[in-house]
């Protein structure tokens, strides 16, 4: 693709992802990548000051996502203040995952596993709840059906690998966070099917 926004800030998030996995096996393989994620962003946040009112809400989620990803990989704050003037999460009763205006679900679940002294109480708080309320939803979509398919979208179209790629990633995610069985129960009952 030619150079744009969007996925440069995709690219920021993998490749800041990448870094924080490497750092404490192979450090100088982390630094090469943390720094590629550092010049991702900033380039995209160069050309978004430009172009602001034209970006779309797929653009801004990924600007969330990578500056919540680049917080906990650097600690700058100022990644933090980006992530908080993006985020839908501000409203604790926020839809982290609404296609066409915006999936914010990534962005949550990095922002709930963040340590404590480094997040916005109110802000990690309704994190959590957004993830837990997908993966309720998901639970309760896949015990209306009669092959306990879960998925966090009941309008996700069929064409859209509605049956090969079932939900499950918002129920490993709370099971990780609340050691709930229950939703790891889900996930790998939604993994019978396909």
């Amino acid at each position: 693709l030619a150079p744009n926004i969007r996925d440069s800030w995709f690219y920021a998030a993998v490749a800041g992802r990448a870094a924080k996995v490497l750092k404490p096996i192979k450090p100088e393989l982390a630094k090469v990548y943390e720094d590629s994620a550092v010049k991702a962003f900033a380039w995209a946040e160069s050309s978004y000051a430009k172009m602001e009112a034209k970006a779309t809400w797929d653009s801004v989620d990924a600007r969330n996502l990578s500056a919540v990803i680049l917080y906990d990989l650097t600690g700058d704050k100022a990644y933090h203040d980006i992530f908080l003037q993006t985020t839908c999460m501000k409203d604790a009763k926020a839809d982290v995952y609404i296609h066409g205006r915006n999936i914010q679900s990534h962005a949550a679940f990095a922002y709930a596993r963040l340590a404590a002294d480094k997040t916005d109480p109110k802000m990690k708080e309704n994190a959590l709840a957004a993830i837990l309320t997908m993966a309720d939803r998901s639970l309760q979509y896949g015990s209306g059906n009669a092959f306990n398919v879960t998925n966090r979208e009941r309008g996700r179209p069929m064409f859209a690998g509605f049956f090969g790629t079932p939900g499950g990633t918002e129920l490993v995610r709370a099971h990780y966070l609340t050691g709930k069985n229950e939703y790891l129960k889900g996930a790998l009952q939604s993994c019978q099917f396909p």
